[in-house]
C-alpha cells in the first residue's frame, strides 16, 4: 500500500508562498456522508416550491433518491483522501500554527462579506 500525498500550499509572516507535501488519510467523504450520491445541486439553495412539495409523486421519488446524482467529491467511492492534520501537527508545528492562523483569517472574512451582503451591500 503506498503513502498518498498531498500539497498543502501555506504562505509565511512575510507573504512568501510555499508548499509542503504531507500524508493523506481516508476519510468518510463530506460531501455526501459517505453515501456515494447526493440531493442533485439543482435542488440546493432555492429549496423546493410549493408546487413540487404539494406533488406527492414528485416528493416520494425525491425522499427516495430518484433525483440524486453521484458525489462529485468522492466519484462514489465513499471516501476521501484528506491530509492528516495529526502528522502535520506533530511534525510541522510551526507552518500548523501558520495554517490554522490561514483558516481564521478566511473564516472572518466569510462571515464579514455574508453580513455585508446581508445589510445589501
Amino acid at each position: 500500500m503506498s503513502i498518498r500525498i498531498k500539497e498543502l500550499t501555506l504562505f509565511s509572516d512575510d507573504g512568501e508562498e510555499y508548499s509542503l507535501a504531507l500524508p493523506t488519510a481516508r476519510v468518510v467523504c463530506p460531501g455526501c456522508d459517505g453515501e456515494g450520491s447526493r440531493t442533485n445541486p439543482a435542488f440546493d439553495g432555492n429549496g423546493l416550491s410549493m408546487e413540487l412539495r404539494r406533488d406527492r409523486d414528485f416528493m416520494d421519488g425525491y425522499m427516495s433518491g430518484v433525483y440524486d446524482v453521484g458525489c462529485s467529491e468522492c466519484k462514489g467511492m465513499r471516501v476521501v483522501d484528506e491530509i492528516d492534520f495529526r502528522y502535520f501537527k506533530e511534525t510541522h508545528p510551526d507552518a500548523y500554527a501558520n495554517w490554522v492562523r490561514m483558516q481564521e483569517e478566511e473564516a472572518y472574512y466569510q462571515a464579514e462579506r455574508a453580513a455585508e451582503i446581508r445589510m445589501g451591500c
